[in-house]
Parts: structure tokens; C-alpha cells; sequence
């Protein structure tokens, strides 16, 4: 964040994030820019359990994409798995696995098993909804895999609160997290014109290509971190003039 903005305007930040995530990016902002923030709970998804049963075979190793995954997932016995991001990783550790970070996004991860020619057994812990065919291509490229889904991501109405808001073009930031959460916000959100969209990744941002928004900014890299510097950014550039 860059010094010598004194005329920022209050904006308000959508917390899409599904209910009961524990990390918010209103608190990960520069507190001179946090306190011009004002934030609206705006979940797009809620996060549900599936009814299954699902072991890890004592000869495989666990592939997390997602904290969420790692809540659902049977329990670690100290065994090995492979994550992506720092947040997920973390959270596998926490549970008891023996997690090592391979990379940022799915992609990345991919990368790193092909490059090492990891020769055990794989399994991805993962949600209905998931991307990166992380599975397809690991075994495409002859690697052994295979996928149990552990929860599902229910999409929600946006909230009447929000709909007013956008309605008023009041100054919004709405951060997104994936193509699906994106591509509901995009769908549904009453008047687009004063909302600033933050996408982790270009496959987020893609569906509001065509679309009348304020503005469209993608992290330089898919973690919370630069979704935070991101917002930052921006924060400033609206209160420059």
C-alpha cells in the first residue's frame, strides 16, 4: 500500500464467503484502509455435508484443494497429503495430516505431481463442485487417482439488503472466489454499474466479460494475501480523486 491518499471515501466490502469461514479480507486489509470500509455478510454459498462415508486408503495420499475439504475429511492418522495454498495447507495440519503445499491453485499442484512422478496412490478430497480436473489429467498422465466428494456448495439468493444497495449504485467491492461464485453474483446481482469486482483468478473474473461493471481487478496471485493488497489498491485509486 502506498502512502500520500488522505481523501479515500468509504466503500462497502461483501464478505461472500460462505457463513463460518474464519478469515475475512476486511481483516486482512491495512488498517488505514480498513477503516474505510464498511462490510455486508454476503454469503453466495452455504457449505453442506454429504451423507457418505469415506476412507483413505493406507496406501494413498490425500490431495486437499480446499479447508473445506480438509473439515469434512476422514481422520488424518498422521498420514501424507498434498494441499493447495498456504490456508488449506494449514488447516490439514492442524487435523493431523502430514501436509506439504504444492503449489497455489490446482494447476500448480498438477505441475508439481507430474514433475516429481509421485508413484503412490492419490486421492482428492474435493467438493461436488470442483476445478482443475485435477484427477482426469493426473491419470491421462498415468499417475493412479481417484476422487471422493465430501460436501456440496448450496447456492443462495444474494440478499435484499445487497439488491437495494446496487439498485442505489452505492459503491460496492465484491471479492470472488471461484467461476461458480462468480458466475451467480454475475447472474443475479440487480445493477452492476458501482459494484468493483475482485477475482482471485482470470477464470474468476471470466464471467463478467461483456458486462457493465465499475471495475474489474484480478490478484496477481490466487491467495488471500493478494486479494487483500488487491482490495488495498483499489480502496486508494477511488478515494485518488
Amino acid at each position: 500500500m502506498s502512502g500520500g491518499q488522505s481523501a479515500v471515501r468509504d466503500v462497502l466490502l461483501l464478505n461472500t464467503r460462505p457463513a463460518g469461514t474464519k478469515d475475512t479480507l476486511a481483516q486482512s486489509v491495512a488498517p488505514a484502509v480498513a477503516r474505510h470500509l464498511k462490510s455486508l455478510d454476503c454469503p453466495l454459498m452455504r457449505i453442506v455435508a454429504l451423507d457418505v462415508k469415506v476412507a483413505v486408503a493406507p496406501d494413498e495420499v490425500a490431495i486437499f484443494t480446499s479447508a473445506n475439504a480438509v473439515r469434512f475429511a476422514p481422520p488424518a492418522k498422521n498420514r501424507a497429503a498434498f494441499c493447495v495454498g498456504a490456508r488449506t495447507t494449514a488447516a490439514a495440519q492442524t487435523a493431523g495430516w502430514q501436509a506439504e503445499e504444492l503449489g497455489l491453485d490446482a494447476e500448480q499442484l498438477i505441475v508439481a505431481l507430474l514433475q516429481r512422478k509421485e508413484s503412490r496412490a492419490l486421492h482428492h478430497l474435493s467438493g461436488v463442485h470442483h476445478r482443475g480436473q485435477v484427477v482426469e489429467t493426473l491419470r491421462a498422465a498415468g499417475l493412479t487417482a481417484r476422487r471422493s466428494a465430501l460436501y456440496d456448495q448450496a447456492l443462495l439468493p444474494l440478499p435484499d439488503t445487497l439488491q437495494n444497495v446496487l439498485v442505489r449504485q452505492e459503491t460496492v467491492i465484491a471479492p470472488l472466489f471461484s467461476p461458480r461464485a462468480a458466475g451467480h453474483f454475475a447472474q443475479n446481482a440487480s445493477d452492476l454499474q458501482a459494484v468493483h469486482v475482485v477475482a482471485l483468478s482470470a477464470a474468476v473474473a471470466a464471467p463478467f466479460a461483456g458486462l457493465q461493471v465499475a471495475n474489474l481487478a484480478i490478484a496477481t496471485q490466487p491467495t488471500a494475501q493478494h486479494m487483500a493488497e488487491a482490495i488495498e489498491n483499489l480502496v486508494l485509486e477511488l478515494g485518488a480523486g
